[in-house]
This record gives C-alpha cells, structure tokens and sequence, in this order.
C-alpha cells in the first residue's frame, strides 16, 4: 500500500507514468492501473483485492516446517530461507 499511495503522490506532484514506473520499479502499465484505481474509489480503490489462493499444504505438514523452523533458529539463531523450506517439502510430500 505504501508504495502505491507513493506513486499517486508522485504522479499528483506531476511526475510521468514512465518516470514514476522507473522510480518504483513497476510497469507503466501497473501506475496506470494504481492511477484509475485511485481515480474510481481513492486509497479504497488500491487495496489488494484478492486473499490468495488456497494452502495446498497439509495442517500436519504446516505443523512439521513451523517445528523445523523453529529448531533450526535455536540450533544456528538464522532465519530459515524458502530455499530450506522448498527443500523440505519435496523430500517430505507426495
């Protein structure tokens, strides 16, 4: 959110789609969408309107990473990366 209610204030001080895109790191085509958004229903308007898909991950599965990551933050204080965590569900489902 913060960063969208960023771009239209860029766009309000005049600054181009393209320039804006660049700053942000977006498509024209996403400040575009943000702007008629914006134009339609205000900061209303930019609110994610989707809650994701679906977990396609078991509770019990869910309850072994949550364990895993908790183990491995005691054992070496890191945080555990997606990498360790895809790992581990390949080796454990299916």
């Amino acid at each position: 959110m913060k960063q969208k209610l960023n771009a239209i204030r860029l766009l309000m001080k005049g600054h181009g789609q393209q320039e804006v895109a660049d700053a942000i790191g977006v498509s024209v085509a996403t400040i575009r969408n943000w702007r008629t958004n914006w134009d339609r229903s205000g900061k209303e308007g930019l609110q994610a309107k989707h809650k994701g898909s679906r977990s396609r991950v078991s509770p019990e599965i869910r309850a072994e990473i949550e364990q895993v990551i908790e183990i491995k933050r005691e054992i070496d204080g890191r945080t555990v990366t997606g990498k360790l965590i895809v790992g581990y569900l390949k080796k454990n489902t299916n």
